[in-house]
């Protein structure tokens, strides 16, 4: 037997800090169901080995789906079901959210030269990080 990726993540989370599970992709009707014991009261990941993996506490799970049509309605209310519109989402929605929640004098007074500022260099290094560069790692 040798562990997968999401069970080498639950062995390694810590007892301590906040950890997060992050599923970013089109869900699995196979593995979706695999996953759904963590989603319930008892938080235990079960093994083909026989093995139960307990999901601590302090571990968030999140999907992150364009939709939810491989999912039975038993794992659909087990969760928290958020939808954004894609205009509400990207990196300039974080950063409007992110200034207009920092309380300072500086901010009050340079918020929109701080924003275009932001604007002017994250555009292009995203567009070059899209158009030039390779992921090396696809979950």
């Amino acid at each position: 037997w040798i562990d997968g990726i999401i069970t080498k993540f639950i062995r390694g989370f810590s007892r301590t800090s906040l950890d997060w599970l992050i599923f970013d992709g089109n869900i699995d009707e196979v593995w979706i169901e695999n996953i759904a014991p963590i989603l319930q009261e008892k938080k235990r990941l079960y093994l083909k080995s026989g093995e139960s993996l307990f999901y601590p506490d302090n571990c968030t799970t999140i999907f992150e789906v364009l939709n939810l049509n491989n999912c039975s309605p038993p794992i659909v209310s087990q969760c928290a079901v958020i939808f954004l519109e894609s205009t509400n989402v990207g990196w300039s929605s974080l950063i409007k959210a992110w200034a207009q929640s920092v309380k300072s004098l500086w901010m009050e007074l340079y918020c929109q030269q701080t924003l275009s500022l932001i604007n002017w260099v994250v555009t292009p290094c995203l567009y070059f990080l899209e158009s030039h560069c390779t992921m090396l790692c696809s979950l």
